[in-house]
């Protein structure tokens, strides 16, 4: 795990130099390989031992690593070839777009499309083009992984924050309209987004991409909703960090404003704790202010770092979310919205006449109830 970590970290002398060393103590390579893939971050491994120590590493190891990097710098080359298609499909109806993490992130953070896995592409719109957006991507023979009816849609377009669609080689294409879904209560402008965007290079063309405020602001908060699971959200974060400029009055006024100070210090508490990612002095006295942040910095870490792959559930994962919103209101929200808002799959359950919609509202929380609450309750301690 120590050759890992160095492996994912940020460009850091001290770290890259314990590189050599560590793979020279290394016997469990299946292990290892097995948790960098579990993990998001085989590419970063493969290109470190590469470069640094290639000779240290039994010949099939190394020939496994290259091979799946070489696998992975030809599907993102795919992906970006395919994205920026999108792009100009859009272009062409007026319509803007910020593509988000994926293949444009990996060129933007690494300046390698190599350096990090995708498994498919996020595209931010505005809400009232995304209807067009599905026929740009219906004309790239891109169908709704789910079809939804008129009620699901509406539901979706009011509480969700994505589509997904899915050709028929499986790439998966995400519009975006929000950076996350309502039941997070995370009341984020996302017109600030759209706002702060600014130009960068991605394979010889100019395409949008979040300021690095916001950018850091996305990564910790998707990363927080789905609990920290992969050593490749911190990576992501440490590799940020390190490489751009940040504006840390701005990053904490946003957290402030929409309740996610210690979802941000969480995301850099962990970036340092794992990868040794250098904290200016003002996020290093707010995370040390916090007691909660380092219980659940402490928590994440713990899980990361193990060997066997941690089991996840809905229950610790709420809990985990919960705690990690800093503002009681938000926490409320945020439990009012899991346990009491209809979602398209309560449509797929019970199919109702319009007239009564409203009884979906008690018979989402009936179904989450037996699905969650009677479950634990039955579960022997």
């Amino acid at each position: 795990m120590e050759l890992l970590l160095a492996c994912a970290s940020a460009p850091d002398a001290q770290m890259l130099a314990r590189i050599p060393e560590l793979a020279r103590a290394a016997t469990g390579w299946d292990c290892l390989l097995r948790t960098a893939s579990r993990n998001g971050v085989l590419p970063l491994l493969c290109w470190r031992l590469n470069a640094l120590c290639p000779d240290e590493l039994p010949p099939e190891i190394i020939e496994r690593l290259r091979s799946h990097f070489r696998a992975n710098a030809q599907r993102n080359l795919a992906f970006i070839g395919e994205l920026l298609k999108i792009l100009d499909l859009l272009a062409e109806r007026g319509i803007e777009a910020i593509p988000l993490k994926g293949p444009a992130m990996a060129a933007s953070l690494y300046g390698n499309i190599a350096l990090r896995e995708s498994v498919d592409l996020d595209i931010l719109v505005r809400k009232e083009h995304i209807r067009a957006v599905n026929e740009v991507l219906s004309s790239r023979r891109f169908q709704p992984v789910r079809q939804f009816s008129a009620a699901q849609e509406a539901i979706t377009l009011r509480s969700g924050c994505e589509f997904c669609f899915e050709r028929e080689d499986g790439l998966l294409v995400e519009p975006h309209w929000d950076v996350t879904p309502g039941y997070f209560a995370c009341e984020f402008d996302v017109e600030q987004l759209w706002q702060r965007a600014r130009k960068t290079v991605l394979q010889g063309r100019e395409v949008l991409e979040p300021c690095p405020e916001h950018l850091l602001f996305i990564l910790c908060v998707h990363s927080l909703k789905h609990g920290w699971a992969e050593l490749k959200y911190v990576a992501d974060t440490a590799w940020l960090i390190g490489r751009r400029e940040l504006d840390w009055d701005v990053l904490y006024r946003l957290g402030a404003e929409t309740g996610t100070v210690r979802a941000l210090n969480l995301g850099c508490s962990l970036a340092a704790r794992l990868l040794g990612t250098e904290l200016p002095a003002e996020a290093m006295k707010r995370i040390a202010g916090d007691r909660m942040t380092a219980r659940l910095a402490a928590r994440a870490a713990s899980n990361l770092v193990a060997v066997v792959e941690q089991p996840h559930s809905f229950v610790k994962n709420s809990i985990f979310h919960l705690l990690a919103r800093e503002r009681w209101r938000d926490r409320i929200r945020y439990c009012f919205r899991v346990w009491f808002v209809p979602t398209p799959s309560d449509e797929d359950a019970l199919r109702l006449p319009p007239g009564l919609s409203a009884l979906y509202y008690p018979f989402h929380t009936g179904r989450m109830f037996v699905k969650y609450g009677l479950g634990s309750l039955r579960r022997p301690n």
